[in-house]
C-alpha cells in the first residue's frame, strides 16, 4: 500500500541576531532553504533586512538584556 503525496504550501519566518555579519546571514538562510528542500520545495526567499522600531525602541526582551549584558 503506497501512501498518497500531500501537497500543501507552508510559510516560515525566522529571526536572526542583528550582530551576524552578512557572511554568517547568508550562510543560515542557505542551511534553512537546505532543510526544508530536503523534505520539499522552497518557492520564494524573501530577506526582510534589520528592521528596528520606528521610536527606535527595542524589539524585545532579548534585545533589552543583551545590551545589558545578562546572561539567558
Amino acid at each position: 500500500m503506497t501512501m498518497a503525496k500531500i501537497n500543501a504550501n507552508y510559510e516560515a519566518l525566522y529571526i536572526l541576531d542583528p550582530s551576524l555579519s552578512e557572511e554568517q546571514i547568508a550562510a543560515l538562510v542557505a542551511r534553512f532553504q537546505s532543510v526544508v528542500e530536503a523534505n520539499g520545495t522552497v518557492s520564494e526567499v524573501n530577506e526582510w533586512g534589520k528592521h528596528q522600531r520606528p521610536d527606535g525602541g527595542l524589539l524585545c526582551a532579548d534585545d533589552l538584556q543583551r545590551r545589558r549584558g545578562h546572561p539567558r
